[in-house]
């Protein structure tokens, strides 16, 4: 318990930044067609 409680924070400074650098492209790649899907399909079924 006190190892993670020292481990977890810097763990997580040092692993957030890493992750967000890998996730948010991959992200990016995949909800930006879904996201442009769903607003078209949202804006179809409007008209």
């Amino acid at each position: 318990p006190a190892i993670a409680r020292v481990a977890a924070p810097a763990y997580a400074q040092v692993a957030a930044p890493a992750y967000a650098r890998v996730a948010a492209p991959a992200y990016a790649r995949v909800a930006a067609p879904v996201a442009a899907h769903g607003l078209l399909g949202v804006a179809y079924s409007a008209v």
